[in-house]
């Protein structure tokens, strides 16, 4: 959010540490992920921006033994 004050964005260094301390995982827990968690993703997903609104995604949920 822009500050009147002084003219720069609150939250723009918790922003940041966010990005910086991203990774990409190549390999995972053998743990069960609750249905319930992967709910509220999908739901904060919906609010996620997209190029244009174009909106390409398309979302497949596939429970039961491994793949």
């Amino acid at each position: 959010m822009l500050s009147e004050e002084n003219n720069s964005f609150s939250g723009v260094g918790s922003f940041s540490g966010f990005v910086r301390a991203r990774h990409s995982p190549r390999s995972y827990l053998p743990d069960v992920v609750p249905t319930e968690v992967i709910r509220e993703v999908l739901l904060d997903a919906q609010s996620a921006p997209s190029n244009s609104n174009t909106q390409p995604w398309n979302v497949h949920g596939i429970e039961g033994l491994e793949l």
